[in-house]
């Protein structure tokens, strides 16, 4: 289940991309917050630097320690040590990956909602409500 999660996550986004105009995914909902183009960078991060990172050096050393990267990551199957949570499996990590992925999918539909469709419902909007 996890790795099916992992391998649809790039068809996924292409599709949600797919959906707005270059001016959209720069939108930014506020200062704060990240626009489609930076969740993308994050996850490209994540994947590079961190999860996938971890699984390799999981699967290639004997319990490999992490630095912490976030603090709400906890990690199950070939086992590492983080320095919050302490020992973990690859399944927790493939897992943590597969349900951090869908948090960000979730938040660049929020943006697509907002950008793109919003004001065309008019007054429609009253059935509805964004969180971008």
């Amino acid at each position: 289940m996890t790795l099916d999660g992992l391998r649809a996550t790039p068809g996924i986004l292409r599709s949600l991309v797919a959906i707005g105009r270059p001016e959209q995914l720069v939108w930014k909902p506020t200062r704060e917050r990240w626009s489609i183009c930076e969740i993308l960078n994050h996850l490209t991060d994540v994947e590079k630097l961190n999860v996938g990172l971890r699984v390799r050096r999981m699967l290639e050393e004997n319990l490999p320690s992490f630095e912490d990267y976030d603090p709400a990551v906890r990690f199950e199957q070939g086992r590492g040590r983080h320095p919050e949570v302490g020992e973990i499996t690859i399944r927790q990590v493939l897992s943590l990956w597969s349900f951090h992925d869908l948090s960000h999918i979730r938040q660049i539909s929020e943006i697509l909602k907002a950008v793109c469709f919003w004001d065309d419902i008019g007054s429609l909007q009253k059935y509805y409500a964004i969180n971008p």
